[in-house]
């Protein structure tokens, strides 16, 4: 028999209820408590079924945990041997650090022990913990980045050739589409970014992901055209434009097909981004969440798309139909993101060279005279 049992919930990864345990080794399990989790998903307090505190934790910015009791005096040691704690991450004692999937941090250390698998990289160090930013940021795989739209975005600026200013630029503007007029969520925001939402009355629509993607990417490249027919030199708007290309492109990886089946443009949100799948997949939180998963691929999808033969749909009692498709971790779609991200950026790159002016190239290219190769 289990001697421990753990209740987890759908918000995020790490996302802990409760944890049982036998106490006695007699097979049965007769200590519930509760986990309180603040919005870094720090376990900060124990409470048992009665609803009162069992134990308080408290952290510094690397997770080294200081116990408290119910009153918030000192306890020297712990009447709960408690393991999940900083960031919802679980303590090894042994190894005095967090397991993190991917790798372990050394909390007193405040790095993680193994280099970051991800590549390329940017910052300091590949064993540097959230850019030495814990107080806002978690890395719940124990990979580098939070974000395929920014952080990704911006380690192939700066592997393809671009100058730190410019990576910053074209990342910042690749994940503000997420947001406002642009974002996902009907009614303000615009489906067609992330979703394709191309007329399909038409005989041959053309996703709008990638009518979007190309109608900015032309705008960049116009914005560094020092000729005819444009005679434009201004890299600021280029690189935001830039960016803003490079959102749909990666949403047509991330997203495949889902929403295909939706006949209204502010149908649900929720409809339509795999919320209703059966799947769960131990470990990875809800299933509205996979195909945001950079790890997960889809099955039968088009190198790990959710699209095509992926694509599942799932009616409910009310008679409504919802698209979904199964995952497993993979990494096809890591692959050919990566492979697409590049060949945009070395596009544009080979662009400045040839036709942008001398603010443009001094903006992106920093006097380099051949960008670098995009891997």
């Amino acid at each position: 028999n289990a001697d421990r049992h753990f209740l987890w919930g759908l918000r995020y990864i790490d996302d802990l209820i409760l944890r049982d345990r036998d106490t006695t080794g007699d097979g049965s399990l007769d200590e519930p408590l509760y986990a309180l989790q603040d919005a870094n998903w720090n376990v900060s307090c124990l409470v048992d079924t009665g609803g009162e505190p069992a134990e308080r934790y408290i952290y510094d910015a690397y997770g080294t945990a200081a116990l408290l009791t119910p009153s918030f005096s000192v306890r020297g040691s712990t009447i709960y041997p408690w393991e999940t704690l900083f960031c919802g991450y679980r303590w090894e004692r042994e190894a005095v650090g967090y397991m993190v999937r991917s790798r372990n941090l050394a909390c007193h250390l405040g790095r993680w022990t193994r280099r970051d698998p991800a590549l390329p990289i940017d910052g300091i160090s590949r064993y540097e913990y959230v850019h030495s930013n814990p107080l806002r940021s978690v890395d719940y795989l124990g990979l580098w980045g939070k974000d395929i739209h920014y952080e990704f975005t911006k380690k192939m600026a700066i592997t393809c050739g671009t100058t730190a200013q410019a990576a910053e630029a074209i990342g910042k503007a690749d994940d503000a589409v997420d947001y406002g007029s642009t974002s996902p969520i009907p009614p303000w925001g615009e489906q067609a970014y992330h979703f394709d939402r191309s007329d399909r009355s038409l005989p041959n629509p053309v996703d709008s992901r990638d009518a979007l993607h190309k109608r900015h990417f032309d705008k960049a490249k116009a914005e560094c055209c020092f000729g005819p027919p444009w005679w434009r030199d201004n890299p600021e708007v280029a690189a935001e434009e830039l960016g803003t290309s490079l959102h749909p492109h990666q949403d047509w990886v991330a997203h495949g097909d889902y929403g295909k089946i939706m006949t209204r443009i502010d149908a649900s949100y929720a409809r339509h981004h795999n919320k209703r799948s059966p799947q769960r997949l131990a470990g990875f939180g809800p299933p509205e969440k996979y195909p945001d998963i950079i790890d997960l691929d889809a099955i039968n999808g088009p190198r790990g798309r959710p699209a095509g033969a992926a694509i599942r749909v799932i009616t409910d009692s009310q008679g409504r139909s919802s698209d979904y498709a199964e995952y497993r971790p993979g990494r096809q779609r890591k692959v050919l993101n990566r492979e697409r991200t590049a060949a945009v950026l070395r596009q544009f790159l080979n662009h400045v060279l040839l036709k942008g002016g001398p603010k443009c190239k001094k903006y992106f290219l920093a006097g380099k005279r051949v960008p670098s190769p995009c891997r």
